[in-house]
C-alpha cells in the first residue's frame, strides 16, 4: 500500500502559469528545499492549424529534440516533452533537452496568450520533504500501468510540485499540486501532527491551502480482497434499500415540460443550500466549502472514529433538476449509498424542482434517507469496515495544520 498526501493551494482565478510558477521559484530561493530537476509537458490541440509548440522550438531551438507528433482522430498535432516515463509522450531513447528556470519562465509567462498550448504540465521534482523521508524508489512498485497526462497529473508518485494548466469546458484553468509520498513513522501517530518548519515555510510561500487529501493506491493482491470486500458491503447496502418504499413521504406529480413553462421559470439554479440546511439544522452535518461549487453542494459530518459520512447535492441551473448521493469515507475505500428523492426511479438527470413545494418535499426525503442511514446502516457498515489508522487519520486533517 501506498499513500501520499497531495496538498492543493489556492489559485487566483485569473492567474497563468507564469505567476505560479514565480510563486514556486521564490519558495525555492527562500528555504533550504531543493529542486532535483524540472520539467515540461507541452501540447498543441488538434482542431486549430497554428502550432504553439512550433513557435516555442522556434524561439529555443534546443527543444526541437523533444517534439513529438501525435494523433487524434486523424488529426495531428505536436506536443513537446521534456518529461520522462511515466509522462504521456514519452520521447523513449532521446536524451532530454535541458530545461532551465529561465526557460521555464520564458514559457509559461506566454501561456495562453503568446503560447495558445492546448495543456501544459510542469514538473518541478524536489530532492525530498523534510519529515517525509521517503525514498522514491520505495514508490515505484504502486505507479499506475498508463502514461500520466495533464488530467492525471496527481496520480505522479515522486514527491514534487505540479502546476497543470489547460482549456476546459468551462474556459482555461490552472491548478497548483504538492505531492508528499508518505511511508508512516512511529511519530505520525502523534495527535497533534506538526510539520517540518522547512516545509511549512515552503507551503507558505506558495499560499493557502485550498484542500489537502490522502490518496492511497494499493498492489494488486491488496486491490483483489478490498473489491471483494466492498462487494460483499454493498450486498450489505442493497438489502437496506429494500426500506426505501416505507420510509419516503409522496411528492406532487412534476408538471409536464413544455418551452413556455421553461420560459416562465426563474433564471438560475434553485436555492437549496440554505432551505437544506435548515432542513439539516441539528444533525450534525456542516456544509463543506473546499468540496462545493459549480451547482454542487457538499455536506459532511463524523459519525465515527476515522469514519466521514457525506451528502452532495447537485442542482442544474438551466434544466432546474437536483439530483442527490451520499458517501461513507473512511477505512480501506468509500462506500457510495443511495439517496432516492421519490418513491419511483429517478432519471440520471434529476428530478424537477418546480414548483417550490415540489423541492420541499424533495429535500425532506433526502434528510428521512440521511437519517435512516445513519440510524440503520452506517453502524453496520462501520462494524465491518477497518477504521483507518491513527496516521491516516492525522493525516486526512493535513489542512489544519497546513498554513
Amino acid at each position: 500500500m501506498f499513500n501520499k498526501l497531495i496538498i492543493t493551494p489556492t489559485v487566483p482565478r485569473k492567474s497563468n502559469p507564469g505567476e505560479l510558477i514565480s510563486r514556486v521559484h521564490h519558495a525555492m530561493e527562500t528555504t533550504e528545499i531543493k529542486i532535483a530537476s524540472l520539467g515540461a509537458l507541452l501540447e498543441d490541440t488538434p482542431f486549430h492549424k497554428t502550432s504553439a509548440v512550433g513557435r516555442i522550438v522556434k524561439r529555443l531551438p534546443h527543444l526541437s529534440s523533444a517534439v513529438v507528433e501525435c494523433n487524434y482522430e486523424n488529426k495531428r498535432y505536436s506536443a513537446l516533452t521534456t518529461l520522462g516515463e511515466p509522462w504521456e509522450h514519452d520521447v523513449t531513447g532521446t536524451p532530454s533537452p535541458h530545461l532551465s528556470w529561465d526557460h521555464v519562465h520564458e514559457i509559461a509567462d506566454g501561456i495562453p496568450r503568446r503560447w495558445s498550448v492546448h495543456h501544459s504540465v510542469f514538473v518541478f521534482d524536489v530532492a525530498g520533504w523534510p519529515g517525509f523521508d521517503a525514498p522514491p524508489e520505495a514508490f515505484r512498485p504502486f505507479l499506475f500501468g498508463r502514461p500520466l497526462c495533464w488530467a492525471g497529473a496527481t496520480d505522479y508518485w515522486k514527491p514534487s510540485v505540479i502546476i497543470v494548466s489547460g482549456w476546459t469546458p468551462s474556459g482555461h484553468r490552472d491548478e497548483m499540486h504538492i505531492i508528499i509520498p508518505v511511508l508512516p513513522t512511529p511519530e505520525m501517530n502523534d495527535v497533534e501532527l506538526t510539520l517540518h518548519d522547512n516545509l511549512r515555510q515552503f507551503l507558505r510561500v506558495l499560499g493557502t491551502a485550498a484542500r489537502a487529501q490522502v490518496e492511497t493506491v494499493y498492489t494488486e493482491p491488496e486491490h483483489i480482497a478490498m473489491v471483494q470486500r466492498r462487494n460483499e458491503l454493498y450486498d450489505v447496502i442493497k438489502h437496506h434499500c429494500r426500506e426505501f418504499n416505507q420510509l419516503l413521504l409522496p411528492v406532487i406529480p412534476a408538471p409536464e415540460w413544455s418551452l413556455e413553462r421553461m420560459e416562465s421559470l426563474p433564471a438560475g439554479a434553485p436555492e437549496v443550500k440554505a432551505r437544506l440546511l435548515e432542513a439539516l439544522r441539528g444533525t450534525g452535518f456542516r456544509y463543506d466549502s473546499s468540496r462545493s461549487g459549480q451547482g454542487g453542494y457538499v455536506f459532511s459530518k463524523v459519525v465515527s472514529d476515522g469514519f466521514r459520512f457525506s451528502c452532495e447535492l447537485d442542482v442544474s441551473p438551466i434544466a432546474r433538476r437536483l439530483s442527490a448521493s451520499s458517501v461513507l469515507e473512511g477505512g480501506d475505500f468509500e462506500l457510495h449509498l443511495p439517496v432516492p428523492l421519490t418513491d419511483r426511479v429517478s432519471s440520471q438527470s434529476g428530478e424537477p424542482v418546480d414548483p417550490p413545494e415540489r423541492l420541499d418535499q424533495l429535500l425532506q426525503n433526502i434528510v428521512r434517507v440521511l437519517s435512516h442511514h445513519e440510524q440503520n446502516l452506517i453502524p453496520e457498515l462501520v462494524r465491518q469496515m477497518n477504521p483507518p489508522a491513527r496516521w491516516i487519520q492525522n493525516l486526512r486533517n493535513a489542512k489544519k495544520f497546513v498554513p
